[in-house]
C-alpha cells in the first residue's frame, strides 16, 4: 500500500503549554465520529452524577449549616464537574460552543488550585483530631492567592506558573496523605484505611493516565474518574454518619436503661412499695425543703399525722396479708379525698401511720381537711370486728400548724401534730385533734435535701 506524511504545525503565543496532548487518531470519519460520541454520552452521564451529587450535599449543608463536610463535598462535586467537562471530549464545550480557550483554561486552573486544600479541609472534617488548623488555614490561603492570579490576570501570564501550582497541591496532597497515615497507627481507625484507599484510587488513576496517554477508554475519561472517587467518598461518609447514628442509637437505648434503672432507684428510695405512697425519707426531705421556703414568705406550714385505729388488732384476727390488704385500701382512700381537696402530699409515715404537709393553709382550713379525711376513710366501710372504737376502720387525726422562721426547726411542727394525735389516741379514737398550743423554738440550720 501507500504511505504518506502527515505534518501538523501549531502556533501558539498564549499558552506555553499548549499543543497535542493525545495522539491523532487515524481512521473512517463514521469510526472515528462513533467512538467520540459514545465518549461523549459516558461523560454526559458521568458529569450529569456528579452535579447531582454536589446539589445533593449542598442542600444537606443548607439543611443543616454545622455539617461543614457536605459543603466540602459539594465543591468537590462541582470542582470535577467542571475540570471533567473541560477534559477529554470537552462536554461543556460541546454544550456551550460559545465558551473560548480563555475560559476552559482558567476552570482547569481554578480547579487545580483548590483541589489540594480541598482534600485536606475534607479530611480534616471527618478526622479534626489529626489535622493542624494552622496548617489547614496556610494552605487555604495559600490557595486563595493562586485563584486571585488565576482571575486577575491573562492567560499568558498565570500558566508560567504552572509548576509551583503543582508543587503546591503535590505539597498539599502529601500533608493529608502523611497526616492520615500517622492517625491510623495511632487509633487503628478503619474509616482512615478506607478514605486513604479512596484517594489512592484517584492518583493512581491520575498517574496512569499521565504514563500510558493511549488508554483513553478506561484511564482518559476525566469524569468517569472523579465520578468513581466522589460517589467512594459520598459511600464512605454514609457509612461513617451510620455509625454514628447507631452509636447514638446504642447511647440512647443505654440512655434509656439508666433511667429506667434511676426510677426503680427513686421508687427503692423513696416510695413506699406497699402503697406507693411517698415513704418517711421523701416526706422529711418535703417538708424540711417547704419549711426553708416558707420561712421565706412568711406562709404556713399544715402537718397533718394519721393513725389507723386498733390496727394491731386487726393484724391478729384477719392477719398480716389481710392487714397489708387494709392498708393499701386505707391510702387509697385518703389518696382520692385528697385528690379532691387539691392536694397530693400524701406519706406513709411508718407502720399503720400516715402523713399529709400542706402549704398556706388556716388552722379552720387544716381542721376541716383532716376531718373530711377521717371521715372518708370511716365511710369505706372496712370491716373491722375486733375493733374497740367501731365495727369498720377508724382512723385518729392529729393536725397542727406554723409559720416558720429562720431560727425554728421543722420538727417542732412534727412534734406538735404528734401531740395532737395522741390526744385524740386518748379520747376515745376516731377523732381529730388540732395542736394550737406555744411550741418551743429550736436553733434552725440550713442543711441539704
Amino acid at each position: 500500500g501507500s504511505s504518506f506524511v502527515l505534518t501538523v504545525s501549531i502556533s501558539n503565543y498564549h499558552n506555553i503549554n499548549g499543543g497535542l496532548n493525545r495522539p491523532i487518531q487515524i481512521g473512517l470519519f463514521d469510526g472515528i465520529l462513533k467512538n467520540r460520541e459514545l465518549k461523549l454520552s459516558l461523560d454526559a452521564l458521568f458529569l450529569g452524577g456528579l452535579m447531582l451529587m454536589g446539589l445533593y450535599q449542598l442542600s444537606l449543608f443548607l439543611l443543616n449549616r454545622g455539617q461543614i463536610t457536605s459543603l466540602y463535598m459539594a465543591v468537590l462535586c462541582f470542582m470535577a464537574f467542571f475540570f471533567s467537562g473541560f477534559k477529554n471530549e470537552m462536554v461543556l464545550l460541546t454544550l456551550f460552543p460559545g465558551w473560548d480557550g480563555e475560559i476552559r483554561t482558567r476552570f482547569i486552573y481554578l480547579c487545580l488550585t483548590i483541589a489540594g486544600p480541598l482534600l485536606t479541609l475534607y479530611a480534616s472534617s471527618l478526622y479534626p483530631a489529626h489535622f493542624q488548623k494552622k496548617i489547614n488555614w496556610l494552605l487555604l490561603v495559600i490557595a486563595v492567592v493562586f485563584s486571585m492570579i488565576i482571575l486577575l490576570t491573562p492567560k499568558a501570564f498565570y500558566t508560567r506558573y504552572i509548576l509551583p501550582l503543582e508543587f503546591f497541591i503535590l505539597a498539599s496532597s502529601l500533608y493529608t496523605i502523611v497526616t492520615l497515615i500517622i492517625g491510623y497507627f495511632k487509633t487503628k481507625d478503619r474509616h482512615i484505611l478506607y478514605y486513604l484507599s479512596g484517594l489512592g484510587f484517584l492518583v493512581l488513576c491520575i498517574v496512569f493516565g499521565i504514563v500510558d496517554n493511549e488508554i483513553s477508554f478506561i484511564f482518559q475519561s476525566a469524569a468517569g474518574i472523579f465520578f468513581v472517587f466522589i460517589f467512594y467518598q459520598a459511600f464512605l461518609q454514609a457509612y461513617i454518619f451510620s455509625n454514628a447514628f447507631t452509636e447514638i442509637d446504642t447511647l440512647s437505648r443505654q440512655k434509656q436503661k439508666l433511667e429506667k434503672r434511676n426510677v426503680e432507684l427513686f421508687s427503692l428510695s423513696y416510695i413506699d412499695s406497699l402503697t406507693e405512697a411517698c415513704n418517711r425519707r421523701l416526706m422529711d426531705d418535703f417538708l424540711s425543703s417547704t419549711w426553708r421556703v416558707n420561712a421565706f414568705s412568711d406562709r404556713s406550714v399544715g402537718m397533718i399525722l394519721i393513725d389507723i385505729d386498733d390496727f394491731s388488732y386487726y393484724n391478729n384476727i384477719y392477719g398480716h396479708k389481710q392487714g397489708d390488704a387494709c392498708l393499701v385500701k386505707v391510702c387509697d382512700l385518703l389518696r382520692d379525698e385528697l385528690s379532691l381537696i387539691g392536694q397530693d402530699t400524701l406519706a406513709r409515715y411508718g407502720g399503720e401511720e400516715f402523713a399529709v404537709i400542706v402549704s398556706d393553709i388556716d388552722n379552720d382550713e387544716l381542721y376541716l381537711m383532716s376531718e373530711r379525711l377521717r371521715k372518708a376513710v370511716e365511710s369505706g366501710l372496712i370491716e373491722h370486728l375486733s375493733s374497740r372504737v367501731s365495727d369498720v376502720v377508724t382512723i385518729s387525726i392529729g393536725c397542727a400548724s406554723m409559720i416558720p422562721t429562720r431560727d425554728e426547726l421543722p420538727e417542732i411542727l412534727l412534734d406538735a401534730a404528734g401531740k395532737a394525735l395522741l390526744e385524740a389516741k386518748n379520747r376515745g379514737k376516731n377523732k381529730t385533734i388540732q395542736n394550737e398550743s406555744e411550741t418551743v423554738i429550736l436553733k434552725w440550720e440550713p442543711r441539704l435535701v
